[in-house]
């Protein structure tokens, strides 16, 4: 089993990134409080060696465990592999569970040019072409991995099998940011550097993927999915700077959430009791529990 790096990635982390929905990730920092992941009494599986994968002339690096029912994780915004702890290995005591970075992420290739969600969707269907991953999968999505996860079902519903998303970036949050923020004050350090990450990370040309922020527009729009979708959402509220309000914030999250199932027309939205978005780490067994639905739906 790979060691697991205390080393994790705040999905609501004290960004901008969160607040205007341009990524969840950008934080990697512990998060305050996190459990240490379970220890286990069943078997795990043995994560493979890490392999770089080739795809339309692009390298991404990936890495598997387990046989099984096919399983994709997909990280947040800025995460990498290592992000995910134990998750793949007890996933994949029971399914072939793969994971990979994206173009921008870890030691995969940077991406050639400005991207969408739609570029960014059909890297990972080439990634599940490419790791011969028999379809239909499983998507395991956190934070801005939701927007990616739901794209590509869009685009591929008959190889989708389900979608279990960790507090996803929810629909039309973006598009909400700038209501949810205060006016900028120079004399607040905090809110200041908050507005400086947003800047850079709405600029393709800056961000980690290079993503076109007019795409969440596209996101946005997708209904309809003939996909079972679990929403797992964390109850622990984010960390923000002092000057935004929180409650503001977590009704709007917690609205987008509710938009975000109704996508789907089989649709569980759960709360992750005492959890924070790292919610892999915080309720693993309320994760692979919905991993195994998922696989009889």
């Amino acid at each position: 089993m790979r060691r697991f790096r205390r080393r994790v990635v705040a999905a609501t982390a004290v960004s901008a990134l969160v607040l205007l929905g341009a990524c969840s990730t950008a934080e990697h920092a512990s998060s305050p409080g996190a459990p240490a992941t379970p220890a286990r009494t069943s078997s795990e599986a043995t994560l493979e060696p890490e392999r770089d994968l080739v795809v339309d002339g692009r390298h991404f690096k990936v890495q598997c465990a387990g046989q099984g029912p096919s399983v994709l994780v997909i990280s947040g915004y800025g995460a990498t592999m290592q992000d995910w702890g134990d998750l793949p290995t007890r996933l994949g005591a029971t399914t072939r569970t793969c994971m990979y970075d994206r173009l921008g992420i870890g030691d995969s290739d940077v991406p050639r040019t400005v991207q969408t969600f739609e570029d960014i969707a059909a890297d990972l269907d080439g990634v599940i072409s490419a790791l011969r991953l028999t379809r239909p999968v499983v998507l395991v999505a956190s934070g801005f991995g939701g927007p990616v996860a739901v794209t590509w079902a869009a685009h591929h519903q008959p190889d989708a099998r389900a979608l279990v998303l960790l507090d996803p970036v929810p629909p039309g949050f973006h598009a909400a940011g700038p209501s949810l923020l205060p006016p900028p004050d120079p004399g607040d350090p905090e809110l200041t550097a908050m507005f400086e990450s947003d800047r850079l990370n709405e600029d393709p040309r800056t961000n980690l993927e290079h993503l076109d922020p007019r795409s969440w527009a596209a996101y946005d729009r997708i209904k309809g999915l003939d996909v079972p979708l679990w929403d797992l959402v964390a109850e622990q509220p984010p960390r923000l700077p002092a000057a935004v309000d929180a409650a503001k914030f977590a009704a709007a999250w917690k609205a987008g959430q509710r938009r975000l199932a109704d996508v789907s027309s089989a649709n569980h939205l759960i709360t992750a009791a005492g959890a924070d978005s790292n919610i892999w780490l915080w309720s693993p067994d309320l994760v692979e529990s919905a991993v195994a639905e998922a696989l009889t739906s």
